[in-house]
């Protein structure tokens, strides 16, 4: 029963730890969805940013816990400007306004239990983060036809999801420290590859990941200021086991400079670039190695694509009805106004903000994903580091076959 705990540290974006009653909180909630009936809806696991390229899946008790990527859309507010991937206009969000960010992903899904299968999960997304943290945001997940996994036939079970789910972000600048990923914060990194490559070093070694994830996770569904991602790219370029390539297409079908690495699961992880205005256009995951990936060299098991970027003024009306996110809930009542970062202008300094020391503690708790269905509450995987302690462990009931799907989050 310890494994779930592990593979939630492992599947999740990289973020600062969280506390030891957060992590038992969300244990008991994943063995009360699982033992609790046999026709239970699974949730959509994931957090705020469509997450990896991997498909990790746990068999726990019988239940299969599938934790990776996934990403969504719906209906948006029309926005106060557009700026479409790749273009070479240039967002400048004001305080009080949010980035809205579009996309569309594929990842793995798994179904476990009396028998296995696999199929690709597709998902339209749209994500809105206040450009200063002053306000909660909102995520948007539309669920699109699946596709089959190579070698094997589409499951039905994977036709029957559908829907658009929405969820609210909360904002909790204070706690995230150096792991925020709203404009704000963003436009006071480092302006040269040398400086960003410290700050990546940085945030991958308080969550126990790597520079490349860390680099993932920093500009994923989100909007980084030009100067910042010039920087970002060429450290990325820079870092060890990384491969460039060049016309990589992303899921939109635009072609990219692409920044990648082999990983364990048998997949070449790449980050694609547009070459002149290093705008993050989406991700690739194509099978290298058969053998770990459980499918053909060359096969693409994992693809997205950010189709817009855009500034719009408020929140669209589906945020009055959307989920809760208790990802800045916390045991200790938080302070009841949080200042927002100021957003400088292009002609002043920026003080880049200090990054938390790998022994600073930075508590954040688990983040749900999705509207809290009627029949039960949801279970999401979020970023954190491995737990180091390990918990009781639970009397298991009889755990009824479970279909699981990829989300994402945070």
């Amino acid at each position: 029963m310890d494994d779930e705990i592990r593979i939630f540290a492992e599947g999740r974006p990289a973020v600062p730890p969280y506390p030891q009653e957060a992590r038992e909180a969300a244990r008991r909630r994943l063995v009360q969805e699982a033992t609790a009936r046999r026709g239970f809806r699974f949730p959509r696991l994931g957090w705020q940013a469509a997450g990896a390229f991997g498909l990790t899946v746990a068999l726990v008790g019988g239940v299969a816990f599938t934790l990776s990527s996934t990403s969504g859309g719906g209906t948006v507010a029309r926005p106060a400007a557009a700026v479409t991937v790749g273009m070479g206009e240039e967002l400048t969000p004001k305080p009080g306004q949010f980035v809205l960010v579009e996309s569309e992903t594929m990842y793995r899904a798994s179904t476990m239990g009396e028998k296995e299968s696999r199929y690709l999960y597709r998902t339209k997304r749209q994500l809105w983060r206040s450009a200063d943290a002053g306000a909660g945001g909102l995520l948007s997940i539309e669920t699109l036809e699946p596709k089959p996994f190579p070698g094997w036939p589409l499951p039905e079970e994977a036709k029957d999801r559908e829907g658009t789910e929405w969820m609210r972000l909360a904002s909790c600048p204070d706690r995230l420290g150096a792991f925020r990923n709203d404009y704000a914060f963003l436009a006071t990194l480092p302006t040269d590859a040398d400086g960003m490559r410290a700050f990546l070093d940085k945030r991958a070694n308080g969550t126990n990941s790597d520079a490349f994830v860390a680099l993932g996770d920093l500009i994923r569904e989100t909007y980084v200021p030009r100067a910042q991602r010039e920087a970002l790219f060429t450290a990325a370029k820079a870092l060890p086991g990384v491969e460039v390539a060049e016309g990589v297409e992303d899921g939109a079908g635009r072609k990219g400079t692409a920044v990648g690495r082999k990983a364990k699961d048998g997949l070449l992880e790449q980050l694609i670039f547009d070459p002149a205005t290093f705008r993050l256009l989406g991700e690739r995951g194509t099978v290298v190695d058969e053998k770990a990936a459980g499918a053909p060299v060359g096969s693409v098991l994992a693809l997205t694509a950010e189709t817009s970027a855009s500034v719009v003024d408020t929140l669209p009306a589906e945020a009055a009805g959307a989920g809760h996110d208790s990802s800045c809930d916390a045991s200790v009542e938080p302070p009841e106004t949080v200042a927002p970062t100021p957003i400088p202008s292009d002609v002043e300094t920026v003080t880049p903000t200090p990054i938390p020391s790998t022994d600073q503690t930075v508590i954040v708790t688990p983040v749900p994903k999705g509207k809290v269905p009627a029949d039960g509450p949801t279970v999401s995987a979020e970023p954190s580091v491995e737990p180091t302690s390990t918990p009781a462990r639970p009397t298991e009931a009889p755990a009824p076959t479970v279909t699981v799907t990829v989300r994402p989050d945070r």
